[in-house]
């Protein structure tokens, strides 16, 4: 796996140094034409690294840091940096994340079922710096308090089997999850590829336009979603594959988007009961229509690896802190929501170096084990950007291995926590019963 490591990190370099050294393909990444043209001491290269490092703590002790660890000069000023910055779109990191992906799918042996690539899609949402301007672009919640508070969705596409995000998109707090679906799938080679969705996707309008598309889905539905659900849920079947006709709604929605379709266009779909260990029943709607090769059993256990992708949310709002912005514009925003995701992938991949040593530890003890990612985290604070700066990264990598590998945490298999929701205190600085900050 290293050798494979070695390669992906070769491919970056290659599209950080291209993207630096020409000014043609930089025209892509940046506000002006002038941006970066000129000699400075926070070069495009070095923004982009600096920006990559989680900046978390104030910007001056990190300017501080960075700048002791790597650079014989005077840090720059955080007036400077804040200026740079904003010549640098957060594009560049979304495509430089794509090109994370293109090279581990060339170049690693990827975990698929039966063919397909699990993907799959859910949403999220962030809290934002509370100002006008935010507002004005994300939104903002009501409720709790007069005014509420300022508030992004967050949507992404997210390889369950292999922890990679694909894409994620950062959007109005106005605009459901559902309505940027399509959004996420545009350009997306979705033919290998098999989608999971939670209940709250279930619609006409969104199978019709996966079908469209030549894309497999499984759905899972609530128990009250239509008069079809509830009627398959009330019968004695238990697999069952029928015509689903379009209501009102998403006649109206697939007619805004220039689709005029009748409400006798009908689209075939299988619902199937799976039974729950709290001995609730779940209908899944999916268009693996075989049921010789994908039986219920299958469903059953694919859409529960749906879990990894609440799991991911998880991991960047809490141990890579997503919420702690390095900014308070939009620009700001956007670079760390996008640099956020790609640390996130970078961190998924060097840790799959370390599946034989953990493999081999569990086999001798009593659970298996998995590397603590708080930890694999801190390990990455500053070694992420020599990972770009050194000449044989792959130095980098083994190092990283070896710290990611003393740090490890047993899987306790079916346990449970009661969840309890606490009242935040009011106050700056505060302990946590079960988390503790590493970056």
């Amino acid at each position: 796996m290293t050798a494979s490591n070695v390669q992906i990190i070769n491919d970056l370099k290659k599209f950080l140094e291209e993207i630096s050294q020409d000014s043609r393909k930089r025209l892509k990444y940046v506000i002006s034409a002038q941006d970066f043209s000129r000699k400075r001491l926070l070069t495009f290269q070095l923004l982009v690294l600096l920006l990559l490092n989680a900046l978390k703590r104030s910007l001056s002790i990190e300017l501080m840091s960075f700048f002791d660890y790597f650079s014989s000069h005077t840090p720059c000023s955080k007036q400077a940096f804040s200026k740079q910055r904003r010549k640098l779109k957060a594009e560049f990191f979304n495509d430089w994340n794509q090109e994370l992906i293109t090279s581990f799918y060339s170049h690693s042996d990827y975990s698929t079922w039966k063919g397909f690539n699990l993907l799959a899609i859910d949403g999220s949402s962030v809290i934002l710096p509370d100002t006008k301007e935010m507002r004005s672009k994300y939104g903002y919640t009501t409720g709790k308090t007069e005014n509420g508070s300022c508030v992004a969705r967050i949507c992404t596409l997210y390889d369950v089997q292999n922890q990679l995000a694909l894409k994620g998109l950062l959007h109005s707090y106005f605009v459901s999850e559902e309505a940027v679906v399509l959004d996420v799938l545009k350009d997306e080679n979705l033919q290998h590829s098999l989608l999971l969705f939670d209940r709250g996707y279930l619609s006409y309008w969104l199978i019709y336009e996966l079908l469209q598309r030549d894309t497999h889905f499984v759905i899972r539905a609530a128990c009250n979603a239509n008069n079809l659900i509830k009627n398959f849920l009330a019968s004695k079947e238990e697999d069952i594959t029928l015509d689903f006709y379009p209501p009102y709604s998403s006649l109206k929605k697939l007619r805004d988007t220039g689709l005029n379709i009748s409400k006798n266009t009908a689209v075939k779909i299988r619902l199937v009961k799976v039974l729950l260990e709290t001995g609730e029943t779940e209908v899944l709607v999916t268009n693996l229509y075989e049921t010789d090769i994908y039986t219920v059993e299958d469903l059953g256990e694919i859409y529960h690896l749906r879990w990894g992708i609440e799991t991911y949310y998880g991991y960047i709002k809490e141990e890579l802190q997503l919420g702690v912005f390095s900014g308070i514009s939009p620009i700001c925003i956007e670079q760390d929501f996008a640099a956020n995701l790609f640390l996130f992938n970078l961190q998924s991949v060097i840790e799959k170096q370390c599946k034989p040593y953990v493999e081999k530890i569990g086999n001798k003890r009593k659970y298996k084990y998995k590397v603590n990612k708080n930890v694999s985290w801190a390990s990455l604070k500053y070694r992420v950007v020599k990972l770009f700066i050194e000449k044989k990264p792959e130095h980098v990598l083994l190092e990283l291995e070896t710290l990611f590998c003393r740090y490890l945490e047993p899987i306790r298999p079916k346990r449970k926590y009661i969840r309890q929701k606490k009242r935040k205190p009011n106050a700056k600085n505060y302990t946590l019963t079960n988390y503790k900050r590493a970056m």
